[in-house]
């Protein structure tokens, strides 16, 4: 039924020469916004309490569900974003359209790049911030079987490093031991007055907790780390790069690479349209003449 509304909707849309991109872009955002919504309840009733050897199959039932979920994350950015460069060569490149019609399809393609991206940051975000969430409670609750090993990393403030896949986004998609989020579980007053990062010792202290009740996905944070992404890809579409968003896990860093070749494509192939539309237009002028 989804399938047969959405074939539909194309055939509409390819009647017109912006509509088609602009479908497909508003489409690829109900399916990135909506994603983690489908998924995170599967990856939530399969948690263990605690991590133990006797649940390792659990345990790398995340990794497959990771493994499989960046599998879908990079298939769906090559399919929006080439779609993108495929449109401008279709649209464009090929003389079909001339004047302002040319311009607003380098336009409308621009900005379907960005939103592309934009989506698949957005996915990538949901992805590593869960692998984040899950890592650091196994190895958080694994360290604190040691009593050495948890009183100096509580003196010495030591902590598990981060696996996100873009640093500078405030806000998470999964709660974790250091958010402050679990700080609910045992005092909610001290939750609007810590900020992060948590001391150590409070994060020792959501291990005493069961996992699903410490890694919970928190879908009211979609709209703000959205918007984040969105800013990102901008700026790196447009080759600013502030340093504010970081890319740090390999998948974020092969898009971000792709995406900066892309736009330096579009703008040098919208370019070399647009001054072909121009010399066109001349050679009209004076052959009129």
């Amino acid at each position: 039924m989804f399938i047969s509304y959405i074939k539909r909707g194309l055939s509409m849309a390819g009647s017109h020469y912006v509509a088609k991109p602009l479908f497909i872009a508003f489409l690829s955002i109900l399916v990135a916004y909506y994603l983690p919504d489908l998924t995170a309840g599967m990856i939530e009733r399969s948690m263990p309490d605690f991590p133990s050897i006797e649940q390792t199959k659990k345990i790398d039932f995340y990794e497959y569900v990771q493994l499989f979920s960046m599998m879908l994350i990079l298939i769906f950015s090559c399919w929006t974003s080439f779609y993108g460069i495929y449109g401008l060569i279709r649209y464009t490149m090929f003389q079909k359209h001339q004047g302002k019609r040319k311009l607003i399809l380098i336009i409308v393609t621009y900005m379907y790049m960005i939103i592309g991206f934009a989506n698949t940051y957005f996915l990538v975000s949901y992805v590593g911030d869960g692998g984040d969430a899950l890592y650091k409670f196994q190895n958080y609750y694994k360290l604190s079987q040691n009593k050495e090993t948890k009183e100096l990393m509580i003196q010495k403030e030591l902590r598990v490093s981060n696996s996100n896949a873009l640093f500078g986004i405030k806000d998470k998609l999964w709660s974790g031991v250091d958010t402050k989020e679990q700080l609910q579980l045992w005092n909610s007053e001290l939750f609007n007055e810590i900020s992060e990062p948590l001391p150590v010792d409070f994060i020792f202290k959501g291990i005493e907790y069961p996992e699903p009740k410490i890694v919970r996905y928190l879908p009211d944070n979609k709209i703000s780390i959205y918007t984040d992404c969105l800013y990102f890809s901008t700026i790196t579409i447009a080759s600013v790069g502030y340093g504010d968003i970081i890319p740090q896990s390999g998948l974020a860093k092969f898009l971000v690479c792709l995406e900066t070749i892309m736009g330096q494509l579009l703008l040098a192939l919208g370019i070399a349209s647009a001054y072909s539309g121009i010399s066109n237009t001349s050679k009209n002028n004076r052959m009129a003449n």
